[in-house]
């Protein structure tokens, strides 16, 4: 995996460069670099209007400011002029801190101007014309502010502290009191304090690829976790998040940008130094199911052919072992500390409702003939599909696929089946009042998951009423025209699943199974001369 690990790294290098800059430290730009960088840049103060959403400044104390300090509200507008961040210090660990800052400015050269040792980096064309278009003997060379560290006390409050750092750059700086734990929020923050003239253009009084770096050189690991001392918010997602992420440290919170930390190896919860960062990288690894759980009842040949009873047994397993996950959550519950109690209580009554609505499924599987035949049928549909996939992924082996290959449910897919069956299936059933988000990474089966529900669907109507269960049964949007095309491929390839078991069997009525789709012109022929001529082109 070295390559693909390398090539990754390359990318987002890459990435980093094309969107943030530099290209090269001494590059120059053929356009106007505002143009050529859409991220990393501390606009001049006379443009932009402060975004409402972000104009509460919160304290880590508690108390809520009215209104938002001016430098951390000015990274907040169309066109930030400050960025920077919050972070919190151990003072039993340290008073004192090193500030680190980077950044650059550039300006307009005549084309025999350019540095000897600078490489001309090309810029997107739609800049020239954004700025009014450039002469082509006009260039802009990066130059490097050279801005000194320097230590800071922070063992007394301040206010509000500015400190000028060269050429229109300045630094606002607030110390807050420290806690009963000895902790001391700080914000950092860069402005620019320059003003663009009238009817010139804003390059060069803004500044490139700022950078904050705050350590504590000598100390070991000063800055610790925020997330216990943050303020209490009613927002139920919120709430939510702290207990779900609890063990996750948030060592700081960036203003007008995002901040990346050095973790200290011996305590995750603290930090070594933190930094500002436009283009933050996070390695966010794959979810999978637990390999632990395996049961017979995953299996979809199983749940599409075998007996009644002994579905029926393997699925009330899958609920028992809900129930024991739930009973050990209660008792981690009990060693919780603070606020975070309440919301675990919340999630485990959320549990506990689904899994007596997944039993409620299950029942309605034993008892209803016509329920468990739909049942049957739509694992029959969605193993098909699967099995097609996975021959089609392969490169068609064989003459047809292999439908007795190791194809299986994952658990969160089986048990959001059983959660919606009795809406479903049910008129007078209390869930038709509920929309249920299946939440899951991508490729993680959301997709199969619901088709299937789409299939019990039709096949129910069909079964129950062969002739009037036909229609609209299932309409699926998409916010996106590529996700629309994929996801309609996918849906298209479990209808005619669906379309061929109809054929094969009697009771499901005379008119097929079938799928439409609409995506607009610019996706798809909206007349039949459109539609004959793009079929003619295939």
């Amino acid at each position: 995996m070295s390559l693909n690990y390398d090539f990754r790294a390359r990318l987002v290098e890459a990435l980093e460069k094309d969107l943030l800059g530099p290209g090269e430290p001494n590059e120059l730009l053929k356009d106007p670099p505002i143009t050529r960088y859409s991220t990393g840049v501390l606009y001049p103060t006379d443009a932009g209007t402060v975004d409402p959403d972000q104009d509460d400044d919160v304290g880590d104390d508690g108390d809520e400011v009215a209104v938002a300090d001016p430098p951390v509200a000015m990274a907040h507008v169309r066109y930030p002029s400050s960025m920077g961040m919050t972070f919190a210090v151990d003072s039993r660990a340290t008073t004192a801190i090193t500030l680190q800052f980077e950044a650059a400015r550039y300006e307009e050269v005549a084309g025999e101007q350019r540095d000897e040792g600078a490489r001309s980096t090309e810029a997107q064309s739609a800049g020239s014309r954004r700025h009014g278009g450039t002469s082509s003997a006009t260039c802009w060379q990066r130059r490097v502010l050279q801005i000194p560290a320097f230590e800071v006390d922070v063992s007394r409050p301040v206010a509000a502290d500015w400190r000028p750092l060269g050429e229109g750059l300045e630094l606002f700086l607030r110390v807050r009191r420290s806690d009963s734990d000895g902790v001391i929020p700080i914000t950092v923050v860069l402005v620019n304090k320059l003003k663009s003239r009238r009817g010139s253009l804003r390059d060069p009084f803004a500044f490139f690829q700022p950078r904050i770096r705050a350590s504590a050189p000598g100390v070991g690991a000063p800055f610790v976790d925020r997330q216990g001392r943050a303020p209490q918010s009613d927002d139920p997602d919120l709430r939510s998040y702290r207990l779900l992420y609890r063990h996750a440290a948030a060592i700081a919170v960036g203003h007008g940008c995002s901040v990346e930390w050095e973790v200290d190896a011996s305590a995750p919860s603290r930090a070594r130094a933190v930094w500002t960062s436009f283009v933050p990288k996070h390695e966010v690894l794959l979810a999978d199911t637990n390999p632990d759980i395996a049961l017979e009842v995953f299996r979809m040949r199983l749940l599409a052919y075998g007996d009644r009873e002994s579905t029926l047994t393997g699925l009330t397993d899958l609920c028992r072992g809900y129930e024991d996950w739930i009973s050990k959550r209660r008792d981690e519950a009990r060693s919780l500390l603070g606020d975070v109690t309440a919301v675990a209580e919340d999630h485990l009554a959320n549990c506990s409702e689904a899994l007596a609505r997944m039993r409620r499924g299950l029942g309605l599987l034993r008892s209803d003939d016509v329920a468990w035949k739909a049942f049957q049928l739509a694992n029959r549909a969605v193993l098909q599909v699967r099995a097609r996939t996975v021959w089609k992924e392969k490169g068609r082996p064989t003459e047809n696929p292999d439908e007795h290959g190791p194809h299986a449910w994952r658990p969160f897919q089986l048990a959001f089946v059983l959660l919606c069956l009795e809406g479903i299936t049910d008129p007078t059933s209390p869930d038709r009042a509920l929309a249920d988000l299946l939440w899951f990474p991508t490729g993680g089966g959301k997709t199969e998951a619901y088709l299937a529900l789409i299939a019990y669907t039709a096949f129910l109507r069909r079964l129950r009423d062969p002739e009037r269960g036909a229609g609209i049964t299932a309409i699926m949007r998409y916010t996106l025209r590529l996700l629309t095309i994929q996801q309609f491929e996918r849906a298209a390839l479990l209808i005619c699943s669906c379309e061929a078991i109809r054929r094969s069997r009697s009771g499901l009525g005379d008119r097929p199974i079938s799928i439409g789709l609409w995506v607009g012109r610019a996706g798809a022929p909206n007349t039949l001369r459109e539609t004959r001529i793009a079929l003619d082109k295939l």
